[in-house]
């Protein structure tokens, strides 16, 4: 067993490398390979290897199982097939068997009764929402006889594509992005998924949502201007602020994280909606970060829960003001706040300057989302690290060196590539 551990921490550290290297393509967007079945792009590559390296992380933190291993390998390989997939109808059948290990998570793995209607809630959501995805995906075979993502591409310079096309294939994705008001299955999945479910939640089905968009950039292109244009836009810059301002207010810090995870989607899909070169750099840059920080935050908070037994904020005051995890806490809320030198923080500028563009209607809640994400964070940073502890437990410290490792390093990836996109 030993052994199985060598090969996974080489195969994550190798991962990591890749990561390194395959950083600088961030700003790219033209395929990097390729063919009939499968299409490579510097996005797809890289939540592909983050995807990976997060499956090897939570195998090698988990006791030997085989069935709980085979568990988290399909949960990380099929998305990995959704990420590079050059057919709709492939990525769609990719897109529905994801949520097959994340339900078995939630249901097996979960501990609460309320676990049982958090599933109902991701399968009715993703369910439902995948039904216009299909006959969109009908309705471009019986007109065009095309469903290759690359070809499809290249057809909407030629022909004008029905509109219903693109916002049909476009709600099946903003459901796992997922935008305001769409959004209310993935606090309560986060709430009822063991630390697992909750970073590959966190980490890769999201972004299962927000590639998914990206390659349909081609088709929300021709509705540019369009009233529902404008309601996509608006809806989710708003939603950005009013997700940061219930994380402001919630006490539960799973729920202040997932919260916290929605508002950066919809800030994300605010800077994507405007659909130029730089908003696309954001876009892609602001979701590698949020998958790797977002991540980590869910892992911290399973080590304060295991070691205080509760979720509440109040209850575990003052708890990480002990090093190392004072830092480790540090970094991570100054991630997900976006300052330099994090990937985020590139990322929010383009992301501004980008939606500056726009009506003052739009810049406005945008800038309310920045100062509510920067009001929760700098909060949680306090409450966690600057009180006195709460008088229930002790100070808490890390029993894990493999997760302190983890923790550190992942926030640094992006940190890295924030360097080499510059």
């Amino acid at each position: 067993m030993n052994m199985t551990r060598m090969v996974m921490m080489t195969i994550l550290s190798i991962l990591m490398v890749l990561v390194f290297k395959f950083s600088f393509l961030l700003g790219t967007f033209c395929p990097i390979m390729y063919t009939k079945w499968w299409l490579f792009s510097s996005f797809s590559i890289l939540m592909s290897l983050s995807a990976l390296m997060m499956v090897l992380v939570l195998m090698l933190l988990a006791s030997p199982s085989g069935s709980y291993y085979l568990l988290l390998l399909s949960s990380g390989l099929i998305p990995v097939m959704f990420f590079n997939s050059g057919h709709w109808a492939t990525m769609l059948i990719f897109y529905e068997l994801s949520l097959v290990p994340i339900s078995w998570m939630i249901l097996i793995l979960g501990k609460q009764p309320e676990r049982l209607r958090a599933s109902r809630f991701i399968l009715l959501y993703t369910v439902l929402f995948s039904v216009p995805f299909i006959l969109s995906l009908q309705t471009l075979m019986e007109k065009f006889n095309v469903l290759w993502v690359w070809e499809l591409t290249m057809l909407v310079y030629f022909f004008d594509l029905p509109s219903f096309c693109g916002w049909g294939m476009g709600l099946g994705f903003l459901v796992k992005v997922p935008m305001i008001f769409l959004h209310y299955w993935l606090p309560k999945a986060h709430v009822e998924a063991s630390t697992s479910g909750s970073v590959l939640l966190a980490g890769v089905l999201l972004k299962m949502g927000a590639l998914g968009l990206y390659q349909l950039s081609f088709l929300f292109s021709s509705l540019y201007g369009a009233m529902l244009w404008w309601i996509l836009l608006g809806l989710s810059a708003v939603g950005g602020g009013l997700a940061a301002l219930q994380a402001l207010l919630a006490t539960d810090m799973k729920i202040i994280v997932a919260l916290a995870s929605v508002s950066h989607m919809n800030f994300s899909l605010t800077v994507y909606t405007v659909l130029t070169i730089l908003s696309t750099k954001s876009f892609i840059m602001y979701n590698f970060a949020h998958s790797v920080v977002s991540s980590s935050l869910f892992f911290l908070v399973s080590e304060m829960y295991a070691q205080s037994n509760s979720r509440s904020i109040l209850m575990n005051k003052g708890k990480a003001s002990s090093t190392p995890i004072k830092w480790v806490a540090y970094l991570l809320w100054a991630a997900n706040m976006s300052l330099p030198p994090f990937m985020s923080f590139i990322a929010e500028i383009l992301g501004l300057m980008s939606v500056s563009t726009m009506s003052i209607f739009v810049v406005a809640p945008v800038l309310t989302y920045i100062i509510l994400s920067s009001l929760y964070s700098v909060m949680n940073m306090v409450v966690l690290t600057g009180s006195k502890p709460s008088g229930i437990g002790t100070k808490m410290s890390i029993k894990s060196g493999l997760t302190f490792f983890v923790l550190i390093m992942i926030p640094f990836v992006s940190t890295w590539s924030t360097m080499s996109f510059s």
